[in-house]
């Protein structure tokens, strides 16, 4: 009985000389946690009575409760709750903090305004085809696309596999290749899952639009093609007479207008439109040309290397497109970039 009368003596003690929280889960101030993880955030109090309030970053929020579960965001955030008591009020902090490669790919991502371009090119440019004739008007509207080409890092975060051919030690952050339009198709849908945004690949039209960036010219900085290799890592720079072989980290060139890397080259990038021979009967609204007609989708930006001419500058420029096989194909130089939409 005397033991039980001392310990309650050095618990009221305690709470009024320190406020009433004894104790905190978690028990460290400062906690790492996995993006889309839930965590218990809670506090022991003596006595057991008293109010609750919650912060996140200052922000009031609705629990009232001891505890609150957090679903980790990206970023440095600052957890607080206030116990009032008939001793006072006890007030405890954790910081947060949230990184990694799925992180890396949300803080990369650019607004890209509404508006609108013209669409395609003239098909006496290098003696190209017809394939981006007529050239059309589309009206956009706005949307946010990765900065960069969803790398192999990003890629094992969400999939939990990496299937690219140039991987190793320090490639980390080189592009994912070796997919298939279905496989990016399920990126875009567990990123979303895991992030609560909605994420795609890009139509044509928002993928030309965002790659022009403003500009009329064969390429985002120009119509000189001595000046290629400062923007984009292909023929010249990686698989030539000069380079490394293969694929390189992403944003290592020079962006375009509108703070985008590797637009032009490293690898092609899966869209969501199915291939058509020319855009007769485009869409003009930026949406996908859908439904699917074949067993090809659209890839833009061109590569380091492989597909047919290659080694021609024009295989870069804003207005390539070009017909991959989906089904059962895997390339090295064919991987994606991401938007999200509201």
């Amino acid at each position: 009985m005397r033991k039980s009368v001392v310990f309650l003596v050095v618990a009221i003690l305690t709470a009024t000389l320190s406020g009433c929280i004894l104790s905190k889960t978690p028990k460290t101030n400062d906690v790492n946690i996995p993006l889309g993880e839930n965590v218990t955030f809670s506090v022991n109090v003596f006595p057991t009575g008293g109010t609750f309030t919650w912060t996140l970053d200052d922000e009031p929020l609705s629990n009232t409760g001891k505890s609150y579960v957090y679903t980790a965001q990206c970023g440095q955030h600052i957890l607080t709750v206030k116990a009032k008591h008939i001793f006072g009020t006890d007030t405890q902090t954790w910081n947060i903090l949230t990184e990694g490669p799925i992180c890396d790919l949300l803080n990369s991502l650019v607004s890209i305004p509404a508006g609108t371009f013209m669409m395609g090119s003239l098909n006496n440019e290098y003696g190209w085809p017809n394939h981006s004739t007529p050239v059309h008007e589309v009206t956009l509207q706005g949307f946010e696309i990765g900065a960069n080409e969803v790398t192999q890092a990003q890629y094992e975060a969400v999939m939990g596999i990496n299937p690219s051919y140039f991987q190793g030690t320090g490639k980390e952050n080189n592009p994912v290749e070796q997919i298939n339009w279905y496989e990016a198709r399920e990126f875009c849908t567990k990123l979303s899952d895991l992030t609560g945004r909605t994420f795609t690949l890009p139509s044509e039209a928002q993928w030309e639009y965002a790659c022009r960036a403003g500009t009329t010219t064969l390429y985002s900085f120009g119509d000189d093609d001595a000046l290629l290799s400062d923007y984009a890592w292909w023929w010249e720079n990686s698989n030539g007479t000069g380079g490394s072989y293969g694929t390189h980290p992403v944003g290592t060139k020079l962006p375009n207008p509108w703070g985008l890397y590797d637009m032009h080259g490293n690898v092609w990038e899966w869209c969501l439109d199915s291939w058509h021979e020319n855009y007769i009967g485009a869409p003009t609204d930026g949406s996908a040309w859908e439904p699917d007609i074949g067993t090809y989708h659209v890839g833009r930006s061109g590569s380091w290397g492989g597909g047919g001419n290659y080694w021609i500058p024009w295989r870069c420029w804003s207005a390539i497109r070009g017909n991959i096989l989906e089904t059962g194909s895997r390339f090295n130089y064919v991987g994606f970039r991401v938007i999200s939409i509201p």
